[in-house]
């Protein structure tokens, strides 16, 4: 079995020409991310959010294209009740994740950020099925883990 999925090296897809090629950014203002990435360092789509260029969903939407991944806005998903209490809450919110369906010896779990080496082997190590990963939002992952996770 691999020790990270195989995503994790896919980086090939740029964040930025990802956001402007679905017409999310202009030039302008990714121009004007990458010179403020450039004085004080910083993810690029950490930056355009802040900036307010471009929606959460968005960067989102951008990060599961860029790594293959599907993008799941989790607002429109029901958690399977068995998995509620497969991991600690505590344990989702350091990470930013959340699995949201088994299917036999399968997971699907929600992250936020598919390139965490450390939530990616904290997830595989707690739990006992393969495990395959969707995106979603910081918010909605935060959001659900607090209601429904014991």
């Amino acid at each position: 079995m691999e020790k990270y999925p195989p995503f994790l090296f896919q980086r090939l897809n740029l964040i930025g020409l990802i956001l402007l090629k679905k017409g999310l950014v202009n030039t302008a203002q990714l121009q004007q991310a990458l010179e403020i990435q450039k004085k004080e360092g910083g993810l690029l789509g950490g930056i355009l959010l802040k900036q307010k260029f471009i929606s959460e969903e968005a960067l989102y939407i951008a990060i599961a294209e860029q790594c293959g991944l599907v993008y799941l806005p989790l607002e429109r998903y029901a958690i399977a009740e068995e998995l509620r209490g497969l991991v600690p809450k505590e344990m989702c919110l350091q990470y930013l994740f959340i699995p949201i369906e088994r299917i036999g010896d399968v997971l699907n779990v929600a992250i936020a950020d598919p390139f965490n080496k450390k939530a990616i082997e904290a997830i595989q190590k707690s739990v006992p099925y393969k495990v395959v990963y969707t995106i979603s939002t910081k918010t909605d992952i935060e959001k659900r883990v607090i209601r429904e996770m014991r």
